[in-house]
């Protein structure tokens, strides 16, 4: 079987994901004119016991309509194309969100993303909390931090998977050989087999404290007697309605938890009311940029909301000025360690070393550039050209329409590209080149010290 084509249909770009019971798989699908892009999840069940395996059929399809189900009516929740049976495997193929999960946005995280994130997030739960259905799986890897919209999406629902682990024992039964959901992210009655709504409340504010305190669960503290969770002394100065909210959502007895999503939205909310001007005016900061080797965050000012602030503000120079922003998006931390490899497919960058600037001369950056911003508000694609003559022209394009050019020089040595224009300052980048036509770009200074330590992909045209 040509595992790099699937049903003659899907074309594999990479594998995402290997778990126990299958592989997830990035693809296109060459049925359609634009080879729209999905996720493609190949299940295998654990046994091919003929009556087993009809009874895994059947519920299998029955899961497939759940799914579809959500998907149409929640945009939070991605789209199910298809469904189907091949050479043994069970495949679903899904919309792919682009995105950054939240196991990859820098920590600690700030206390006023993880209150947005929350207020964004539980009403999705409630939804499928209405529908009968327990997520089963809440962590940060599978929520995407959506970047047309500045939305959490839930991902990788634990259903589908249980059915995989549908067995029969000796009496006849049908039993499911496996518990679902990640070992430190799922309260004690879901690793004994019995999940509840609140079970996925527990998921979400343990994945909430590992945001902000920068720690898995096993390295966060339990009182021995109660076994609640000792988290509140990573995070100095947490705001005490967020932490309260917190520690009830992660209760150990499911009892003594909040008895609903919306109860716990309404509790966020409701308090959010009472706090004190000073602690609305700090939540309501954006920090959208955090600095490089620091535990802090920094706040996109106010006059960069809006894309005519923010074309008027930024210093679109070159490929250094190509600014990963977020002006007007929702509270969003820039991710580290680059795209998601089940989310976006550019390669992974890491921090600069001497070794890597030093491989390219300046004959390197000479030609056509692109880098594509999707995640910022407007969203733009940038295009510069490099002579050899040592100039540069560059348009930004947004996706209204409007654009804008700019011009200068350049020079480029030991990994530090400089860029100088008579009408915008001077932009110092480092350029760690993943390959030949592919560059991780990192801003050392452009003017605006907000912009200091942001990184993307520039790509070779």
């Amino acid at each position: 079987m040509d595992m790099t084509l699937i049903k003659d249909q899907y074309q594999i770009i990479k594998p995402l994901e290997e778990g126990g019971f299958g592989i997830t798989y990035l693809a296109e699908d060459t049925h359609r004119p634009s080879r729209r892009r999905c996720v493609i999840k190949q299940l295998k069940p654990v046994t091919q016991d003929p009556q087993v395996y009809q009874i895994v059929q059947d519920r299998f399809r029955q899961e497939a309509a759940c799914l579809e189900k959500l998907g149409d009516e929640n945009p939070q929740i991605p789209e199910l194309y298809s469904y189907f049976q091949d050479g043994g495997y069970f495949y679903l193929t899904q919309e792919w969100v682009n995105g950054h999960t939240l196991a990859q946005w820098q920590q600690p995280v700030n206390a006023s993303v993880i209150m947005d994130v929350l207020q964004q997030t539980l009403p999705v739960l409630e939804y499928i909390h209405s529908q009968g259905i327990i997520h089963r799986d809440l962590k940060p890897d599978n929520i995407i931090w959506r970047h047309r919209d500045g939305k959490p999406v839930l991902i990788d629902f634990g259903a589908v998977k249980e059915v995989m682990g549908t067995q029969i024992n000796s009496q006849g039964q049908t039993t499911t050989s496996i518990v679902i959901g990640t070992p430190g992210y799922m309260p004690a009655e879901q690793a004994a087999g019995r999940p509840v709504f609140s079970s996925d409340l527990y998921s979400l504010g343990l994945s909430m404290m590992v945001l902000l305190t920068g720690r898995l669960p096993t390295h966060l503290g339990s009182d021995p007697c109660t076994g609640e969770l000792l988290w509140r002394q990573h995070v100095p100065g947490i705001d005490g309605v967020l932490a309260d909210v917190l520690d009830q959502a992660t209760r150990y007895h499911p009892r003594e938890r909040f008895s609903s999503a919306q109860e716990m939205l309404a509790a966020l909310q409701r308090d959010s009311a009472t706090v004190s001007p000073t602690q609305m005016a700090s939540r309501s900061q954006t920090p959208t940029i955090q600095q490089p080797h620091s535990q802090g965050s920094m706040s996109v000012p106010t006059f960069l909301r809006g894309w005519k602030g923010f074309v008027g503000a930024i210093a679109l120079v070159g490929i250094g000025g190509l600014l990963l922003f977020r002006p007007g998006q929702p509270n969003a931390p820039i991710p580290v360690g680059g795209a998601s490899p089940r989310l976006d497919d550019e390669p992974e960058p890491t921090t600069p070393s001497a070794s890597d600037r030093s491989k390219q001369t300046s004959s390197a950056v000479v030609g056509t550039w692109k880098a594509e911003l999707l995640n910022v508000v407007p969203p733009f694609t940038g295009i510069t050209h490099y002579k050899q003559d040592g100039t540069w022209r560059n348009r930004i394009t947004f996706t209204n329409g409007f654009s804008q050019e700019y011009s200068g020089t350049w020079e480029y040595a030991d990994g530090i590209l400089l860029e100088q224009s008579s009408t915008l300052p001077t932009t110092r980048s480092t350029v760690r080149w993943i390959n030949d036509n592919t560059a991780e770009i990192t801003i050392l200074e452009n003017g605006n010290p907000l912009q200091t330590g942001l990184k993307y992909i520039a790509y070779r045209q």
